[in-house]
């Protein structure tokens, strides 16, 4: 497997993986591998995590109309191949390509992806100019969106790109941010981990070299969101007439909602902790752990034991794979989404 540990803790968890599901009740996991084969120019979105595909439908009126020349997990067995010309997401033009999931209004989210290929110059690929893509979230009814940005040329690396709901023809209300002044700092090749996180009205930028320790490169409060249903996912910009490429892999997205104050991702205060070492998902808890269910990301009870009492607990995982520790103490729920190479 090509996966690495990454950890989740959403109390009641509703896990959605593709099309299986585990159930509880307050929050959802959606986890794309792109291990199906799909070209979604042909096929759209059935059958899959995904809700729809935007492409050229934004509000704006725009004087060029991208074009999608690649969509699918064909070009790149078992990752996400995104291709576009002509693709724009800056200022009052939207007509750009979005693989988007509906979320409810005041939903909080954590959206991490990976880049394992595409057109930067980093990965020792021919640049093409102008190419920018990563995670997205957008409001249906405006202009408005955020947008992750791996640019990776002209010394920029990370940035954030902002567009509020009111916006006039100037550029000047876009929220930039070159992350690399320095030239060597956060290029795709060194950072190929994305994360796009919402809190409340508050949206933070990250980047990581493993998907375990995150540097939170840029923070943007957008209480003009609020309320409002989003759609969230994965975007390709290349601003020119050139064909940029941008290869995706391990896509997931936890949504919860805002009042239930849910920690997430790490946090310090978790009541429940769990990763792995050596093919053993090990599982803590400051309150005593009383069951412990592991399912597979077919939503299959692999393994279950309660009436326990205990402080900490492992669990031997003889297969690699995504699988979701299910843990109860002093009667709340949490889970864990851990990853076994």
């Amino acid at each position: 497997m090509k996966h690495s540990i990454r950890l989740f803790l959403i109390p009641s968890v509703l896990v959605l993986f593709a099309v299986s599901t585990v159930h509880a009740q307050a929050g959802k996991v959606y986890y794309d591998d792109f291990s199906t084969a799909k070209d979604y120019l042909t096929d759209g979105v059935t059958g899959t995590i995904w809700d729809g595909l935007a492409l050229n439908n934004g509000t704006a009126t725009v004087s060029t109309t991208a074009v999608l020349n690649a969509l699918n997990t064909n070009d790149v067995a078992g990752s996400l191949t995104f291709s576009t010309s002509n693709s724009y997401w800056a200022g009052d033009n939207d007509n750009g390509a979005f693989l988007y999931r509906n979320i409810a209004a005041n939903s909080d989210f954590v959206l991490t992806v990976k880049i394992v290929g595409g057109d930067w110059p980093s990965l020792d690929a021919t640049a093409v100019p102008y190419l920018m893509a990563g995670p997205l979230v957008r409001r249906a009814d405006t202009i408005s969106f955020l947008a992750v940005q791996a640019f990776d040329q002209f010394s920029v690396g990370m940035g954030l790109r902002s567009i509020p709901a009111t916006l006039s023809s100037t550029t000047s209300e876009e929220n930039w941010t070159a992350t690399n002044t320095g030239g060597d700092q956060l290029i795709v090749k060194s950072f190929p981990w994305l994360k796009l996180t919402k809190t409340g009205t508050t949206f933070t930028a990250s980047c990581s070299a493993d998907s375990l320790s995150w540097f939170d490169y840029q923070v943007n409060v957008r209480s003009d969101l609020r309320g409002h249903a989003l759609q969230v996912g994965l975007y390709n910009a290349t601003y020119s007439s050139n064909s940029g490429k941008a290869v995706f892999d391990n896509f997931t997205l936890v949504e919860y909602k805002t009042s239930t104050g849910i920690n997430t991702v790490n946090s310090a205060s978790e009541s429940v902790k769990a990763y792995v070492i050596n093919n053993k998902i090990f599982i803590s808890g400051t309150d005593k752990i009383n069951n412990v269910r592991i399912a597979s990301i077919t939503g299959a009870t692999i393994y279950e034991n309660k009436g326990l009492n205990v402080s900490s607990f492992n669990v031997k995982v003889n297969n690699p794979g995504v699988y979701i520790a299910i843990v109860e103490c002093s009667g709340q729920s949490y889970s864990k989404k851990v990853i076994v190479k």
